[in-house]
């Protein structure tokens, strides 16, 4: 049975060493304080689905990014 539940991707941003990003499968992206456990955040990415105009990207992420502005 194939399962779209799955991490994808892993991302400690630099700027904040005890949060992490996980990026998974179902569509969704999480901030997490990984020394405790505790989500901090969680994107649908999923609900951005109807905003995309070409269906040949629709509901495929290809990268994401995080910056912090100064």
């Amino acid at each position: 049975m194939y399962t779209s539940r799955f991490v994808t991707t892993l991302q400690i941003p630099a700027e904040h060493p005890h949060w992490l990003l996980s990026g998974s499968g179902d569509g969704t992206v999480k901030l997490w304080e990984f020394e405790s456990g505790r989500r901090l955040q969680n994107w649908d990415l999923r609900q951005l689905e109807d905003t995309l105009s070409s269906d040949a990207t629709k509901g495929k992420v290809k990268n994401i990014r995080y910056c912090q502005t100064r």
